[in-house]
């Protein structure tokens, strides 16, 4: 009978099948996790005024990274009580995002940084009930500059938000 040219034939070892399918199902999972950025997101409706309660509705607002659009938060019309608040969690699913190099630029900085900056950018408008018969119509323009940590996802001190009303 012939012998093989490379030597003996040998079987890989269990041990080395059991590692390869562990080393697998992390790289499926690494793979996937790139794929699909999962965020959760409050937004806080607060009413200081202790005589009126407030009626928010139209509150659209767009989440950014350096100017380009990550996601769309929309909420339909919505009542806060007499000095009361009412919060919001957005939980945000959002496929991979092709940066150009000008972005990947941005965020390899940022992370040397240990920090992630995001926009939240929108409007609302708002109707305020005053006495039995008649409404005031307010709309509401924000605008915030969020620092996150990212080790652990806190919002940095860093952070601020602007609104106007008109």
């Amino acid at each position: 009978m012939p012998r093989p040219a490379l030597g003996p034939q040998r079987r890989t070892n269990a041990v080395i099948w059991f590692a390869a399918m562990i080393c697998a199902i992390v790289a499926v999972a690494v793979i996937t996790i790139g794929i699909f950025v999962i965020a959760g997101i409050v937004i806080k409706a607060k009413n200081g005024n202790i005589k009126n309660h407030v009626r928010f509705y139209g509150l659209e607002l767009i989440l950014a990274l350096h100017g380009l659009q990550i996601a769309k938060l929309v909420s339909k019309p919505f009542d806060v009580k007499k000095n009361d608040s009412l919060e919001f969690f957005y939980l945000v699913k959002s496929n991979q995002i092709p940066l150009r190099s000008v972005y990947r630029d941005y965020v390899q900085s940022s992370l040397k940084k240990s920090t992630a900056s995001l926009e939240l950018k929108g409007t609302t408008t708002t109707r305020w009930k005053v006495w039995v018969l008649d409404s005031v119509k307010i709309t509401l323009h924000m605008d915030c500059d969020l620092h996150f940590v990212v080790p652990n996802g806190s919002l940095s001190t860093k952070s601020h938000c602007r609104s106007k009303s008109s």
